[in-house]
């Protein structure tokens, strides 16, 4: 996709302010000022660092303002290879008496390695985000242990990445709606605001949080902006 968009994709350059009236919008980068027709916004609903002119409706403001990004720090751990088939484990453990789970065999095809994958999810991540990763690390290894035997202590590699302390998302796997949220600002979810145009997976009526609803998103957003301009 980016080579067939050429020098039209613009990456690392974040919006500041978006400007908008009925007949088109302006967005402001920190390297110039972008202008068009309409405008796709596939962002987390947060939106905390976009400045709109003039101000969204205040019913999607409130909307916004109330939705919240859940927690989640997600976690690779790679082996020489997948021992726990040998042992005739699947790889997956779901529990509820420990921080890291679930954990599931996410090992790539036409490979020799193991790779198991898991998750501290909501309050679990908050508790240990301001752990360092290899204290996480530490969890994690104790854990698989006691499924995988003592095998599962001499990892080649672990790599973990707190979603909540990314700059743009700041959370995962997507926003959630305190009570009252939907039933006096639902609509506002997807609604166009003049030209601008919602996607992102929160949007999606399925796979809400996930990489299918984010496309479902873009393909419906897409759809939106296609059959106005002609």
């Amino acid at each position: 996709m980016s080579d067939e968009l050429g020098d039209r994709l613009h990456l690392g350059e974040p919006a500041r302010r978006i400007e908008w009236t009925v007949d088109g919008v302006k967005v402001q980068t920190d390297n110039g000022n972008w202008e068009g027709q309409r405008a796709i916004i596939a962002i987390p609903p947060l939106l905390p660092k976009i400045e709109f002119s003039p101000a969204l409706p205040q019913p999607k403001s409130r909307f916004n303002d109330h939705m919240n990004m859940g927690s989640a720090i997600k976690f690779w751990v790679a082996y020489e290879r997948p021992f726990w088939r040998e042992q005739d484990f699947n790889g997956l453990v779901a529990r509820d008496d420990c921080p890291c789970t679930p954990v599931m065999d996410v090992t790539p095809t036409g490979t020799d390695l193991g790779v198991l994958a898991g998750f501290f999810d909501g309050d679990h991540a908050v508790r240990h985000g301001d752990m360092s990763s290899e204290d996480r690390r530490d969890i994690v290894l104790e854990m698989l242990a006691e499924h995988f035997s003592e095998q599962a202590r001499s990892p080649i590699e672990y790599v973990d990445a707190d979603w909540t302390a990314e700059e743009w998302s700041r959370g995962c796997y997507g926003a959630c709606a305190p009570p009252g949220t939907f039933s006096h600002y639902g609509e506002w979810l997807r609604k166009p605001t003049g030209p601008i145009t919602w996607a992102g997976t929160e949007t999606s009526p399925v796979w809400t949080g996930y990489i299918e609803g984010a496309i479902r998103s873009g393909e419906r957003a897409a759809a939106e902006v296609m059959t106005i301009l002609k």
